[in-house]
């Protein structure tokens, strides 16, 4: 949004090809097989914006709050020896407004609505597709991984309190504002950035390999539903514990629990879908990390603290084992490094623009 406008002469079909084509042949493969998927449970994929809205509107106010923060950084703390009012108007006549509003941010949105429609149609499918078989597995691998301990124990005796619990509920809530905060980040870089196409692409995947295929071959539902699921008994204690709290904090979260669960089992609720492994909470906030580390350090260090946060707050409130976070972890940092390599080296002709020097190389030659 504050880089030098590319004249409109030279925004090409070729470099519109460039900048989105393996994006869209990803969300054009990923629609096609899971209709064929879906073709016998009679599920609809709807594109309809009005059911976008509510992510919108929630997303929304904080996320511009934060991005008047930066532009008035931008504007009166680093405006160097322009006045106020220059600096606004270099900013306004050096914004390419057109492609911007025109090209970027509707092809670039396009794709996440996209996904985000497409896979709330797979996720309910999973354990229809795979039934929940791998939690006993994901059980003792934590416990061989922690030393015989559930890691939620350990999380709870060095973080006993209610508040504490109620801190990570907020976490995860925050989760869905920094991953749109980001993704619109990326959206309205220059086509012509490498670190662009390589987060549009690998959080087209993301959702491809680790939200829908990963999370079908290894189906599981989570700690806190084992017990209504198997009649086993290993995270009552947890689940108890959490409830306690939650008489006196009120906690969304078991809210949603409760929800996700009656959509699962009762026809006549909305099903929203259940699954574990990996963690897409961990998968995503690993991708931003490495996003970010990669446009500005800083920035990216913020968001590897977030996603330790993310990792501990998983097991703490019972949605994940501590082997589903790491699994996102560890896919998230590989696909993010394939995208990469591929976008560098899709991006590598410089076309019909002067440069194609991306944003991150430009910033760190200055």
């Amino acid at each position: 949004m504050l880089d030098r406008p590319v004249p409109l002469t030279k925004i090409t079909l070729r470099m519109l090809i460039r900048a989105y084509l393996p994006v869209y042949l990803v969300l054009l493969v990923y629609y096609l097989a899971v209709l064929q998927v879906l073709g016998p449970f009679q599920t609809e994929i709807t594109f309809d914006m009005a059911s976008a809205l509510p992510g919108l509107t929630m997303t929304l106010p904080p996320f511009l709050f934060l991005m008047l923060g930066l532009l008035y950084v931008r504007l009166f703390v680093l405006r160097g020896e322009r006045t106020a009012l220059e600096s606004v108007r270099h900013w306004i006549a050096g914004t390419p407004w057109f492609e911007l509003l025109v090209l970027r941010i509707p092809l670039g949105f396009a794709v996440i609505f996209a996904l985000q429609r497409i896979f709330i149609a797979v996720k309910p499918q999973i354990p229809n597709l795979n039934p929940f078989a791998w939690d006993h597995f994901f059980i003792d691998l934590d416990r061989a991984l922690f030393f015989g301990t559930d890691p939620w124990e350990l999380t709870h005796a060095l973080l006993p309190t209610g508040g504490a619990t109620l801190f990570f509920d907020q976490i995860y809530q925050i989760w869905f504002f920094a991953m749109y905060a980001v993704a619109f980040f990326a959206v309205v870089m220059r086509h012509d950035s490498v670190e662009r196409l390589a987060f549009l692409l690998s959080f087209a995947l993301s959702w491809v390999i680790g939200g829908t295929i990963l999370a079908a071959v290894f189906s599981s539902a989570g700690p806190v539903y084992v017990e209504r699921l198997f009649g086993d008994a290993t995270f009552v204690p947890l689940t108890d514990r959490l409830a306690a709290q939650d008489a006196i904090y009120n906690f969304p979260f078991l809210k949603t629990i409760e929800h996700l669960w009656q959509g699962q089992v009762d026809p006549e609720v909305p099903a929203l879908g259940i699954s574990a492994f990996p963690s897409m909470h961990l998968w995503i906030s690993a991708l931003i990390a490495c996003f970010c580390y990669s446009v500005a350090r800083w920035l990216g260090w913020v968001l590897i603290v977030f996603a330790g946060l993310i990792l501990v707050g998983s097991v703490h409130l019972g949605w994940h084992y501590a082997v589903d976070g790491i699994g996102g972890i560890i896919g998230a940092w590989v696909l993010w490094i394939i995208c990469l390599r591929f976008a560098r080296w899709w991006m590598a002709d410089p076309g019909p623009l002067e440069s194609r020097t991306s944003i991150s190389q430009r910033a760190r030659a200055a």
